[in-house]
């Protein structure tokens, strides 16, 4: 079912008419990952140097899954944002 009313507008009408707020967009959505990823790489190298941590690599010789879930969530998101940046950047 597709809505024509005189408040209808298409998601093909809205790439059409405005490039410069979707990229604008795509660059913030792109700083605010790699932003959320640093955060998730601090908390990460945090939990890495915990206690809980040591313990479980003298018992298991791994760290815990905590630390290993916000170490790769931290590098995913980075490099999610760095290549949303240089993508957006080089569509000039």
């Amino acid at each position: 079912m597709q809505n024509d009313g005189p408040g209808a507008v298409s998601f093909l009408h809205c790439r059409l008419l405005e490039p410069s707020k979707r990229e604008s967009m795509i660059k913030v959505i792109s700083a605010a990952l790699i932003a959320g990823g640093v955060v998730l790489l601090y908390f990460g190298g945090q939990s890495f140097h915990s206690f809980a941590n040591d313990m479980s690599r003298v018992f298991t010789g791994a760290p815990t899954n905590k630390t290993i879930w916000l170490i790769a969530g931290g590098v995913v998101a980075t490099l999610a944002g760095i290549v949303g940046l240089t993508a957006s950047s080089g569509k000039r």
